[in-house]
C-alpha cells in the first residue's frame, strides 16, 4: 500500500517492483489516499492471497500504521516495515536506514556550524546506516523461527 500524492513513497514502490520482479516476488500494491484506509488495504491485499505485508516508508502508511497491524494480525501475515521506529507498534521485522545515525550526523555537522564552521565548507556526504529488527514476540505468536545469524537483531 501506498499514497501515489507522495513522490517519494512513488518512487520507493517503482524500486521496489524491480527489486521484486528481478527475485521471482509477485508485488501486490494499492493506492490509499489517507491513514484510516490503511486497515482495509491490508485486508484487500490479504483477499489477494498474499504471504507477507510490506509497510513501506511512506508517510501515510506509517500515520495508520497500527491498521497495518491489525490487519496482518487478522490475516495471520507477517509485516514487514523498512521504517524501523514503528516495530515497536508491531509487525514481524524492519529492514531500513537507521534515522537515529543519520541525526547524529547530520546533529554533528550542525553543531561544527555553530562552533564557527563556515557551512560553504562543510562536507556533503550520505550517511546510510542500515537498521534490521526482529520481534521475538510477533514470530512466535505467528510461529516462525528466527534464523540464528539474526539473533543480534532480535527485540523483545
Amino acid at each position: 500500500m501506498y499514497n501515489p500524492a507522495e513522490a517519494n513513497s512513488v518512487r520507493e514502490q517503482a524500486v521496489a517492483r524491480e527489486v521484486y520482479r528481478s527475485r521471482g516476488i509477485r508485488l501486490e500494491q494499492i493506492a490509499i489516499s489517507g491513514s484510516s484506509e490503511v486497515l482495509q488495504a491490508v485486508q484487500i491485499l490479504a483477499g489477494r492471497d498474499i504471504q507477507a505485508v510490506w509497510a513501506p516508508g511512506d508517510n501515510t502508511v506509517i500515520q495508520g500504521y497500527e491498521g497495518a497491524v491489525k490487519g496482518a494480525q487478522d490475516a495471520r501475515l507477517p509485516l514487514f516495515t523498512n521504517a524501523c521506529v514503528t516495530l515497536s507498534r508491531g509487525g514481524l521485522a524492519c529492514l531500513g536506514v537507521g534515522m537515529k545515525y543519520s541525526s547524529l550526523a547530520a546533529g554533528k555537522l550542525a553543531a561544527g556550524v555553530l562552533r564557527g564552521d563556515n557551512p560553504k565548507n562543510v562536507p556533503l556526504e550520505e550517511v546510510v546506516v542500515e537498521e534490521i529488527g526482529i520481534s521475538r514476540s510477533n514470530a512466535e505468536r505467528l510461529g516462525i523461527a528466527i534464523p540464528s545469524e539474526y539473533s543480534q537483531k532480535i527485540r523483545p
